[in-house]
């Protein structure tokens, strides 16, 4: 029928669109991981735009899948507990990015469960100023679940610290009493 035909058009338009939005924001990510390319912010503004296109569920989940890997790296360092420069540029690429994309579902797990593994080093090897793009990214998503996040995060780092320095200004944005 008229309505199948239709239907099936539109299921294989919308197939075809997700197709180019996991070629494209992949192709970007490969391109920026090593972090080489976000030495410029010119650069890494111009990369940003091509994800943010593609505001959508796939875009938040495999940048989410990004964070997860940097965050199992993180945590699983051999006792090092260090990110080099560029993948410290790519996670605040990806914070950065994931905030822009305005999508909570997935992003806000995905940022937290980073700041999470932050906060569970050895205290001598976190690093506060590496965690505020996360921290920020947390206040401009919102939520319920970002704002017990950054409370968490506030309360390990310390209120006094640099990171609650840092992320301060922008609280307030999470929209949560």
């Amino acid at each position: 029928s008229k309505e199948e035909a239709l239907a099936e058009a539109a299921r294989q338009r919308e197939a075809e669109a997700l197709a180019t939005l996991h070629t494209e924001v992949t192709a970007v990510l490969d391109r920026v991981r090593s972090g080489e390319i976000l030495a410029d912010p010119t650069d890494g503004r111009i990369e940003r735009a091509k994800i943010l296109k593609y505001r959508a569920p796939e875009t938040v989940r495999l940048l989410s899948a990004e964070i997860d890997a940097l965050s199992k790296l993180l945590a699983d360092s051999h006792h090092i507990h260090e990110l080099s420069r560029g993948q410290e540029l790519f996670l605040h690429f990806l914070c950065r990015t994931l905030a822009d994309l305005s999508l909570q579902e997935g992003a806000v797990a995905s940022i937290g469960g980073y700041l999470k593994t932050e906060l569970a080093l050895p205290e001598n090897a976190r690093n506060q100023l590496r965690a505020v793009p996360a921290g920020e990214a947390l206040c401009v998503l919102g939520g319920k679940e970002a704002d017990q996040l950054l409370l968490e995060a506030r309360e390990g780092f310390g209120i006094n610290g640099s990171f609650w320095g840092q992320v301060e200004p922008f609280y307030k944005r999470t929209g949560v009493e």
